[in-house]
């Protein structure tokens, strides 16, 4: 597996689920965050996998990551109220709840795929794709 572009996916996916989280933006939306594991993809070392591992790697640790970020920015926004840990969790319990149990085990198929994805685009880019003949 290549760390590298695993790291990077993981970090823009990151990224980019907490800002749409907690600019209140459409849940749809949410699906921007597959940028990370495309990315993770395309920037993978064509001799190792090919690019559905890092894709993968990429939209898991995103799902998690996304969530604690999420949480830290909920924690800060209610900081001033009576109770900020009653607060999250009323706010962001049950989505971590549902982000670990169902959104990560989709996340981890949609970024194999968006992964495989960003690495075919490159090869379609740098050097083409060869089909194996007999």
């Amino acid at each position: 597996m290549d760390r590298r572009a695993a790291l990077l996916g993981s970090v823009v996916a990151c990224l980019l689920v907490t800002g749409i989280v907690v600019a209140e933006l459409p849940t749809p939306v949410t699906a921007a965050a597959l940028a990370g594991p495309l990315l993770a993809g395309a920037v993978s070392e064509p001799a190792r996998f090919d690019g559905a591992l890092e894709g993968a790697v990429a939209a898991g640790a995103a799902v998690p990551l996304g969530t604690l970020g999420v949480a830290v920015a909920r924690f800060l926004t209610f900081q001033g109220a009576d109770s900020p840990l009653r607060l999250l969790w009323l706010t962001g319990g049950p989505q971590a709840i549902g982000a670990v149990f169902i959104v990560l085990p989709l996340a981890l198929v949609a970024g194999a795929l968006v992964g495989w994805l960003g690495q075919l685009v490159r090869d379609l880019a740098t050097s083409g794709v060869s089909v194996a003949g007999s």
